[in-house]
């Protein structure tokens, strides 16, 4: 031991959660009552990730495959506009949270 030290202090220090990236694939515009579907792609976590999309108010859980991909449909029973729909992955063990949001349309729905 050098002079003066009594001893050496070892804290354990938990790694950062590994950085994780969502986007939309897909994210079309819809029709009142009609379903329609969303895409996300999940970068940075492992396939069996959930992913919890909300489009209009409306809120539907994806889970990634293979490709880190999680697709959902929802039927958006909402006035005819703009809205924000929004994908997150909430994070897990080792994988830090992550989300995005786009603007999607919802029209009137043409066949009625």
């Amino acid at each position: 031991m050098s002079p003066g030290i009594d001893s050496i202090r070892n804290d354990a220090v938990s790694p950062a959660p590994a950085s994780t990236n969502i986007s939309f694939l897909s994210a079309p515009g819809g029709a009142y009552a009609r379903p329609v579907s969303f895409t996300a792609q999940l970068n940075g976590a492992p396939a069996g990730s959930v992913v919890v999309f909300d489009i209009a108010g409306k809120t539907a859980q994806g889970v990634t495959d293979g490709s880190r991909s999680a697709t959902v449909t929802v039927t958006p029973v909402v006035s005819p506009g703009s809205y924000t729909a929004k994908a997150t992955f909430r994070g897990s063990t080792g994988y830090a949270s992550s989300s995005t949001t786009t603007q999607v349309h919802i029209g009137h729905d043409q066949a009625t």
